[in-house]
C-alpha cells in the first residue's frame, strides 16, 4: 500500500472518516490500529521487530528516567542501543560485512566457504530504528520526559504517514503533538491536498518518467557514451529527489490531515549556495540526526588525547550516513566522496572569502548565479556511486563518462527532456523561495489560478505519469 497507489487513497479516507468520527480520547488508538495495519500491508512478519524495537525504547527509556546512578542509566542506555542496532545490524549488515571477510580471506589465499543468511529487509527499519534510538538518548541526556503511556509512545514510533520512509521526526516534537489534545479541523484539509498533491506530481509525472532514463545506462551493461551517461545522471539527480521529497511531501499532507505538523525534509536543496547549506536542506531529519547523535559526541570524544580534526570528523560521519542508506561499498565511497568535497570546502573557505573580496559586484552576481550549478553537478557526479549497483559498474561508467563526445548529438534531446520535466519543480520551488512557505503557498493565489494549477497536475499524472509502486528510500 504505496503513497501513489488507489489503495492509499481509500485506506486514508476511511481512517479519516472514521477520526473524525471518534471522540478525541480514542483518536490515539484508531491511529495506532491503522498504523500496525499499514505496516503489515508490506509483512506482517516484520511486526515482530517493530513492537520488539518500541517496548525495549519504551521500558528502558522509563528505566533511565528513574534513575539516579550514572552506571545504572548507561546500562539501559546500552540494552536499547544493542538490541536496536543488533536488529538492524542482522537484516540490514549482517550479509555485506561477512561477504567482505570473506574478500578478505581470498585475497590473502584462502578460500572461506560461501555463508550467507537470506534475509528479507524490513521496510523502514532504518528509519523508526533511528527514531527510537533519538527518544532513549534525548531521555538518558534529560532532554526529554519519557512516555507514561505505551500507546502514545507506539504510535510516535509506527505514525503511519512517516513509518517506511520518515521524515525521522524526533519525540520532542511529534511525540509531544500525540500527547497533546488536538481537533480535526477542516482548515486542514486543504494544505493537507496542496501537501499531497505536490507531493504526487513529483513522485509519479517527474521522478516515474525520468527512471526510463537512468535504467537505460544502469540496468544495462554498456559499454556507454559519455553523453548518455551525463543524461542518465542529470536524470537520477532529478529522480532521487522528485522521489523521496515528493514521498516527504505526502507523508506531510497526510499527517497534516490528522492534525499533525511533520518536519519538513526538503528545503530546496536545488538552490543551495555551499555545500554545507546543501546538506542543511537536504534529507533534513537525517543529516539532523546524524549532526546531533554522531558527529557532535565525536566531535567531544579524544583520540590520543587530542579531539578529532573536524575534516576527519566530516569524512567519518558521512561515510557512516552512506551505510546507512545500504550495505555496499558504494554507499560508503559516496559518504567519502561527499564528506572529502565538505572537507575540501572548509579548508578552501578562508582562502575563497579572501579571494571573494576584491571582486567587482559584477563578478560576485556571477559566482552566485553559478554556485547552484556547480553544486548540482557535484551532486550529479556522486549519484554515480549512489545508483549503481557495484563499484565495478562504478569503474566502468566512469570510464565511460571520459569518451564518445563526438556522438553527443544523438543524446541531446533526452537531456532536453530530462530537464524540461525538471523544469515545473524548479519554476515552483523557485516561487515557493519568494513566499518562504512550503507548497502551501499556492493556497493563497486567486481561486481561478489555484484550479487550474491544480487540475493541470493533476491531469498530468493521470494521463501522462508512469506510475511505479516502489520509492527509491524504501530500500534503505
Amino acid at each position: 500500500m504505496t503513497f501513489n497507489s488507489l489503495p492509499l487513497v481509500a485506506f486514508v479516507v476511511l481512517v479519516y472518516a472514521s477520526y473524525r468520527l471518534l471522540p478525541g480520547r480514542y483518536r490515539n488508538t484508531l491511529l495506532l490500529a491503522a498504523s500496525y495495519a499499514f505496516y503489515a500491508s508490506f509483512d506482517w512478519r516484520f511486526l515482530g521487530l517493530l513492537l520488539l524495537s518500541t517496548s525495549t525504547d519504551y521500558y528502558c527509556a522509563r528505566r533511565i528516567a528513574a534513575l539516579d546512578a550514572k552506571d545504572a542509566r548507561r546500562r539501559f542506555l546500552a540494552v536499547s542501543l544493542v538490541v536496536n542496532l543488533g536488529v538492524l545490524g542482522v537484516f540490514k549488515y549482517f550479509n555485506f560485512f561477512l561477504a567482505s571477510a570473506e574478500d578478505v580471506l581470498r585475497l590473502v589465499g584462502l578460500d572461506p566457504p560461501a555463508a550467507a543468511l537470506r534475509l528479507v529487509l524490513p521496510v523502514g527499519i532504518s528509519f523508526y530504528t533511528f527514531k527510537t534510538i533519538s527518544y532513549t538518548v534525548d531521555v538518558y541526556r534529560k532532554r526529554l520526559k519519557p512516555s507514561t503511556r505505551f500507546s502514545e509512545y507506539a504510535l510516535f514510533v509506527a505514525f503511519f504517514p512517516t513509518l517506511v520512509a520518515g521524515p525521522i521526526d524526533r519525540a520532542g516534537s511529534l511525540l509531544k503533538q500525540i500527547q497533546s489534545p488536538r481537533a480535526a479541523r477542516w482548515t486542514d484539509v486543504p494544505e493537507a491536498f496542496a501537501l499531497f498533491c505536490w507531493g504526487l506530481f513529483k513522485k509519479v509525472f517527474v521522478a516515474d518518467n525520468l527512471l526510463a532514463v537512468t535504467n537505460a545506462v544502469f540496468s544495462n551493461p554498456g559499454p556507454h557514451t559519455g553523453p548518455a551517461v551525463v543524461a542518465a545522471l542529470y536524470a537520477y539527480a532529478f529522480q532521487v529527489y522528485c522521489d523521496f521529497s515528493g514521498y516527504s511531501d505526502m507523508a506531510r499532507g497526510i499527517a497534516r490531515l490528522f492534525g499533525y505538523e511533520v518536519m519538513n525534509n526538503f528545503e530546496r536543496p536545488l538552490f543551495a549556495t555551499s555545500l554545507q547549506d546543501l546538506w542543511n536542506r537536504w534529507h533534513i531529519s537525517l543529516t539532523s540526526w546524524i549532526r546531533d547523535y554522531i558527529y557532535y559526541p565525536l566531535a567531544l570524544t579524544k583520540v590520543l588525547g587530542r579531539r578529532l580534526d573536524v575534516r576527519v570528523l566530516t569524512i567519518v560521519t558521512f561515510v557512516i550516513m552512506g551505510l546507512w542508506h545500504g550495505a555496499a561499498w558504494n554507499f560508503v565511497a559516496w559518504g567519502a566522496y561527499h564528506g572529502s568535497l565538505l572537507s575540501l570546502a572548509i579548508m578552501l573557505k578562508p582562502w575563497m572569502n579572501r579571494a571573494a573580496g576584491g571582486w567587482t559586484p559584477r563578478m560576485s552576481r556571477w559566482r552566485s548565479a553559478l554556485k547552484p550549478i556547480l553544486l548540482f553537478h557535484l551532486f550529479a557526479l556522486g549519484c554515480l556511486l549512489f545508483r549503481a549497483q557495484s563499484m565495478g559498474q562504478v569503474v566502468s561508467l566512469a570510464f565511460d563518462l571520459t569518451r564518445g563526445y563526438s556522438q553527443l548529438a544523438p543524446v541531446l534531446p533526452t537531456i532536453a527532456r530530462v530537464l524540461l520535466m525538471f523544469l515545473p519543480v524548479l519554476v515552483f520551488e523557485y516561487l515557493q523561495g519568494q513566499r518562504q512557505k512550503d507548497a502551501t503557498f499556492v493556497l493563497g493565489y486567486p481561486r481561478v489560478l489555484r484550479y487550474a494549477m491544480f487540475s493541470a497536475g493533476l491531469y498530468l499524472v493521470a494521463m501522462h505519469g508512469a506510475k511505479t509502486e516502489s520509492f527509491v528510500y524504501f530500500q534503505f
